[in-house]
């Protein structure tokens, strides 16, 4: 499907966005499941939390959401000290230093001693703030509340899709009929700032945050990109693309993969099976089935020869033969490959061993 792009787009903005860890933290580590629990390793594969939960989560503003063998969830830091004790019925790792946890069925929010600072009559649902808004579930529409709790924006149209704040907007859809879908643009206020004259459910899989001034859509089956004004800045003849990561964007045409900077110029010849958004300088991309890893200049770095490849913070985790490493910049192993650590399919951040 021509359109399938847009799921892309949020896995990869996911994956970017959220990474193994904050950016702001010293060191990378790397989730890994073994017979004993969920631990981490460090990018040397050296054990720094010894396994021990039931689940785990990435790093996030120094903190990682974990269960326990008890069931509860908790927060750990990463030296694997449990900073918040397990007692929750569900959590949402922190951002903007407050963490969504579920008490009693119903969504709170702590601070990171663990201090419910609010209490609210909602669910948990992966609740995250962003510029200071987050959104809630309220009978199957969405409400944006602000560090206080407070709703700042009622329960407007949507009902199905909404993106976190990003740039000062926030976009919602509804879906109008079997053929069209309304797109809002909003600003923190719930002020409509523009309403894309896209409406084809054709064109639709789901919503895309600002990024770097810029967010993708399709118009005439064409990719483009809007500015915060919801004016078209960048028009191409591309069947798809993602969102721009450090100036550049992939594209798409005829299957073959490159990347654009900001004036629409190819600046990465089309040329791979596949691209991922850049990250700490370095790209993903696919080569006759296999992947490497690209550098800002279109240099092959680590050749196309594996299974999988995950950048996480500028680490770069390998699969091949179902058997994971770690390799440095130029594709020699730091860790080799290990033949009970494989990537989980569902999740592209944990290693299971």
């Amino acid at each position: 499907m021509k359109f399938k792009w847009l799921a892309f787009v949020l896995l990869e903005a996911l994956i970017s966005l959220l990474g193994c860890q904050s950016a702001e933290t010293d060191k990378t580590l790397i989730r890994v499941i073994s017979k004993e629990g969920v631990g981490y390793i460090d990018e040397m594969g050296n054990w720094v939390v010894k396994p021990q939960f039931v689940e785990a989560d990435f790093f996030s503003e120094g903190l990682a959401r974990v269960k326990s063998m008890n069931g509860k969830w908790g927060f750990i830091d990463k030296s694997g000290k449990m900073v918040v004790q397990p007692q929750f019925e569900g959590a949402v790792n922190f951002s903007e230093g407050l963490a969504a946890v579920a008490i009693g069925g119903k969504l709170c929010f702590i601070d990171k001693t663990g201090k419910v600072v609010i209490k609210t009559q909602d669910v948990l649902w992966g609740n995250k703030f962003s510029e200071g808004l987050c959104a809630v579930d309220r009978d199957g529409k969405w409400a944006f509340i602000d560090r206080t709790g407070k709703t700042v924006i009622p329960p407007k149209f949507w009902d199905r899709f909404y993106t976190v704040a990003s740039e000062g907007l926030i976009g919602a859809a509804t879906v109008v009929s079997d053929q069209t879908v309304r797109l809002c643009y909003f600003d923190k206020a719930g002020n409509l700032v523009f309403e894309p004259n896209f409406n084809s459910r054709k064109h639709f899989e789901g919503l895309v945050p600002f990024s770097e001034g810029l967010a993708p859509f399709f118009n005439n089956d064409k990719l483009v990109f809007l500015n915060k004004k919801g004016e078209e800045t960048i028009k191409t003849q591309f069947d798809g693309g993602y969102s721009f990561s450090e100036g550049l964007a992939p594209v798409n045409l005829n299957d073959k993969w490159g990347f654009i900077d900001k004036s629409g110029k190819t600046v990465i010849q089309l040329q791979f099976d596949y691209a991922g958004g850049f990250s700490n300088g370095l790209a993903k991309v696919q080569k006759d089935g296999k992947f490497g890893v690209i550098n800002k200049s279109g240099e092959m770095l680590v050749q196309p020869k594996f299974d999988k490849v995950l950048i996480c913070q500028g680490v770069i985790v390998v699969e091949t033969d179902k058997k994971c490493g770690i390799v440095d910049k130029t594709g020699k192993y730091l860790v080799s490959p290990q033949s009970d650590w494989y990537m989980d399919e569902m999740d592209w951040h944990r290693w299971v061993k």
